[in-house]
């Protein structure tokens, strides 16, 4: 499968269903790759902003619930 660029992903931090002012969002890079920073542990729910005549092909549609761990990598300088 290959990936779209320029699509606009979405944390819908409020669960309306629709990207709103103020959630945070991303857009895919050439590969269709995303990515978030800053999130704190828990549950979000992540979706596209839908483009005109196109399809979710994905099971959830244009909606997938991710879990952040929020677990802390522990690193130290080697002299």
């Amino acid at each position: 499968m290959v990936g779209l660029a320029a699509w606009q992903v979405c944390i819908d931090t409020n669960k309306d269903g629709k990207y709103d002012t103020g959630d945070i969002r991303a857009t895919t890079d050439i590969n269709g790759d995303w990515s978030f920073t800053g999130l704190t542990a828990g549950t979000c729910v992540v979706r596209i902003v839908q483009v005109a005549k196109t399809a979710a092909t994905t099971a959830g549609g244009a909606v997938q619930p991710i879990t952040v761990t929020g677990k802390l990598f522990g690193e130290e300088r080697i002299a």
